[in-house]
């Protein structure tokens, strides 16, 4: 290959690298804007104590976290109490949430990254919003989850402000409660079946049911009629598992 035809082929193969760079980078629309390392939320753990509502919504519901004293209550589930934990690993997030690198601004590519409006009926984001009275301390579009994220948490998510165009890869563990069981512990009682050495079951129509521990694993029934005898005994075992978490 003689030196004229080696430079044109260099100039070719240079064009053809930048337009494939070009095209990827806008069908992707990556923009790396820059990278940033600064809190989301500045001072927000110093406010955390003051937070008295947390609102979740998404493109088909909302709930609403009210603090009472030193209590969380689900409002849209007639004031049933909320986990102190999910709400304290919640503020947690918040706090340590940090910017890391700048992407779409996009509308159209929006929902790529679940940052799009939630009032969208097909939005698959997460507006968070958490107050102090009538201060609103935080507010945030949250989307997708990113693993590979590098950092102490190695993990991180999507973001957008309200009314602002640009998204953010943001670092941090950032969980938010999307459905009810999400927010609550379900375990109200636990009574290990070790302890129960009898049970009585009283039903509407009268009768009662009484068994009682026979051995180690095994109950009896103590008021069982004369002529009967029972056919599984594990259905009288398991009601001594009844309380049991």
């Amino acid at each position: 290959m003689n030196p004229k035809a080696f430079f044109s082929f260099v100039f070719v193969t240079a064009i053809v690298v930048i337009a494939a760079s070009f095209s990827v980078a806008t069908r992707y629309s990556v923009h790396k804007i820059g990278f940033e390392d600064k809190a989301v939320f500045p001072g927000f753990a110093q406010k955390a104590q003051n937070v008295d509502m947390i609102i979740v919504k998404d493109a088909k519901k909302e709930i609403s976290a009210k603090r009472e004293g030193n209590s969380w209550f689900l409002v849209e589930r007639q004031n049933y109490r909320a986990s102190n934990k999910v709400i304290s690993d919640l503020m947690l997030g918040l706090s340590e949430l940090r910017l890391r690198e700048a992407k779409t601004s996009k509308t159209k590519l929006y929902p790529r990254l679940h940052v799009e409006n939630p009032e969208n009926k097909k939005a698959k984001s997460i507006l968070l919003t958490v107050k102090s009275g009538e201060s609103e301390l935080a507010r945030i579009i949250v989307g997708k989850v990113n693993n590979e994220v590098v950092g102490a948490a190695n993990v991180g998510r999507y973001i957008r402000m309200p009314g602002k165009k640009q998204s953010w890869l943001a670092s941090g563990r950032l969980d938010i409660p999307v459905s009810v069981s999400k927010w609550v512990s379900p375990e109200f009682l636990d009574i290990p079946s070790n302890r129960v050495v009898k049970v009585e079951v009283f039903h509407p129509n009268g009768e009662t049911m009484i068994v009682s521990r026979a051995g180690e694993k095994k109950f009896q029934i103590d008021n069982m009629p004369k002529n009967m005898i029972v056919e599984y005994q594990s259905d009288i075992d398991n009601m001594g598992d009844g309380l049991d978490k």
